[in-house]
């Protein structure tokens, strides 16, 4: 019986689903894929660095049915990557009426958010331009966002 629970706490934390006692900061891009994806990446990393229990996500308005190889080797470059079994998925209501922060790119939710939560980041530069100038941008706001959520 212990090891049932055991296997299925690790299955838990590793699905990319925040832990309970976390808060959630949600990221969504059009296809969930690529700004989103990399943002959660970087965001989950700095959070962990600095003992925050903050948690990210993924999240797209029209997800694409896998995350682009470019992306995955650009994050493993950087030391990086996504939960295991990571399938980009839609945002949902329940999600942006809990996280604590929504950061969109370039799209607008469907859903509506308290807008003293919701950040746009609009305009960063595109992966297909170069995985390294938008990775930069990204985590230049990525690390802006936790300094102002640890305060």
């Amino acid at each position: 019986m212990r090891t049932l629970l055991a296997v299925a706490v690790v299955a838990i934390c590793t699905s990319g689903a925040p832990a309970q006692s976390e808060q959630t900061v949600v990221f969504v891009c059009e296809h969930g894929a690529a700004k989103s994806a990399v943002a959660a990446a970087h965001f989950n990393r700095l959070a962990a660095k600095r003992g925050l229990r903050l948690r990210a996500v993924s999240r797209g308005t029209a997800p694409d049915a896998a995350v682009p190889s470019y992306i995955i080797e650009g994050l493993r470059r950087e030391g990086l990557q996504l939960p295991d079994g990571f399938v980009p998925s839609n945002v949902s209501e329940g999600e942006v009426a809990t996280a604590i922060r929504i950061v969109t790119f370039d799209v607008s939710l469907q859903t509506k958010a308290d807008s003293s939560r919701l950040q746009r980041w609009d305009g960063l530069p595109a992966f297909g331009a170069g995985y390294d100038a938008a990775s930069r941008a990204i985590l230049a706001k990525v690390d802006a966002l936790i300094l102002e959520l640890s305060r």
